[in-house]
């Protein structure tokens, strides 16, 4: 069976990369996040007015978030849904913390020499940038190695502990919506009315970030199971959709008042959230209906995006909080700020992407080596066993 989705790859690597937009626009232009003129460094304060466009998507790095979780529910299910068989699930489930955790322990270790050896300059440069953010004030603290131990192996998975690496808060989420779509699936995913149990498991969650989970569960159950009904097979709604999917993915980071959003603020849920996951879907739905998007999504470039995604999620802000900082300070002394910024983010880039690529070769695939290795050791061989018990017994 194929294992490898290019497409989905490639949507998660262009998502990677808007995140790491995302924080170098936080710790640079922190206008862009904020109603307040004075952290402006342009003239006629451009970055308030962008953030409250439509524009604001080329750099929404919880939008980008929102995606992550939708293609983890879409395709941590996607096997069992095309088969129906429950080993995919044991698999999946049996595998995921390991395969999670090998990477993050790296990253935290790194974070944590960085810190000992006082090489992050985040919170000095900020003065400079103005930015007052998450990532001006990460690893500003006094580090411990038990600490980053715990936090990595498990408060990072359970407790939603993330001082190390503050992009991690997305962790917890990932983690326990994996497991929740394991066990929505197997419980219900054989079901005739399951989309009736689907539904009220949807208004549930709807106020949390697991609502992401559960529609790409959904939509990967539907383009398993359902392919010949419309909503999976048009190119005009998948252009109707992405257009949905841009506007309410859009929606903004800061106030909403004078503009075309402010109309739409909701009670039942967190407006930020509900329309971002919204906007996600959407996407989602025109990607699963547009060839064009599957195609460039699919190309050399986006896939190896794909492929480091994780790294590059995972390794970018040390980047950006000691090399980014260190360069930007030396060129300022010569540039004025917008040249300094552009060269110092094109100097950062390729090497999050070098850095990602090693990451990715080395512990990343380690990692994925290493949760298989358990799972044929210690779950794979007792399911087997108790999956012909039951077939002699139903015989």
């Amino acid at each position: 069976m194929k294992s490898k989705i290019k497409y989905l790859d490639g949507l998660r690597g262009l998502a990677a990369f808007i995140v790491i937009v995302d924080h170098f626009m936080l710790a640079f232009y922190p206008a862009l996040f904020s109603t307040l003129g004075k952290y402006s460094h342009t003239s006629g304060l451009i970055e308030l007015k962008l953030s409250k466009t439509i524009f604001n998507i080329l750099y929404d790095g919880n939008l980008s978030v929102c995606i992550f979780f939708i293609l983890s529910g879409y395709v941590l299910t996607y096997k069992f849904f095309l088969t129906h068989d429950y080993e995919y699930i044991i698999s999946g489930a049996s595998k995921r913390y390991i395969r999670l955790m090998v990477p993050i322990l790296f990253t935290m270790s790194v974070a944590y020499i960085f810190m000992k050896l006082s090489l992050f300059n985040n919170s000095t440069v900020a003065k400079t940038t103005l930015a007052v953010n998450s990532v001006s004030q990460c690893w500003t603290f006094k580090p411990s190695f038990l600490g980053m131990i715990k936090q990595a192996t498990y408060g990072v998975f359970i407790k939603n502990q993330y001082s190390y690496y503050v992009s991690l808060w997305t962790m917890t989420y990932e983690f326990l919506g994996s497991f929740l779509v394991y066990s929505i699936a197997a419980i219900l995913g054989r079901l005739r009315n399951r989309y009736i149990f689907y539904i009220i498991i949807v208004l549930l969650f709807i106020k949390t970030y697991y609502l992401a989970f559960i529609l790409g569960m959904i939509l990967s159950d539907l383009y398993n199971n359902y392919k010949h009904i419309k909503i999976l097979n048009s190119r005009l709604l998948g252009i109707i959709f992405l257009i949905i999917g841009i506007f309410l993915g859009s929606y903004p980071l800061v106030s909403t008042d004078g503009t075309i959003y402010k109309f739409m603020t909701i009670n039942f849920a967190d407006s930020i959230m509900f329309y971002h996951i919204t906007g996600a879907f959407f996407i989602m739905l025109a990607l699963l209906n547009l060839q064009s998007l599957k195609k460039l999504f699919s190309s050399k470039l986006f896939y190896f995006l794909g492929q480091i995604s994780f790294p590059m999620y995972l390794s970018h802000l040390i980047v950006l909080c000691s090399f980014s900082g260190f360069v930007f300070m030396k060129l300022l002394r010569f540039l004025n700020y917008h040249v300094a910024f552009i060269i110092t983010f094109a100097l950062s880039v390729p090497l999050i992407m070098l850095i990602s690529y090693f990451i990715h070769k080395y512990i990343d695939l380690g990692g994925v080596k290493l949760s298989s290795y358990v799972y044929k050791k210690f779950f794979k061989s007792t399911f087997v066993v108790e999956r012909n018990i039951n077939a002699d017994a139903n015989k």
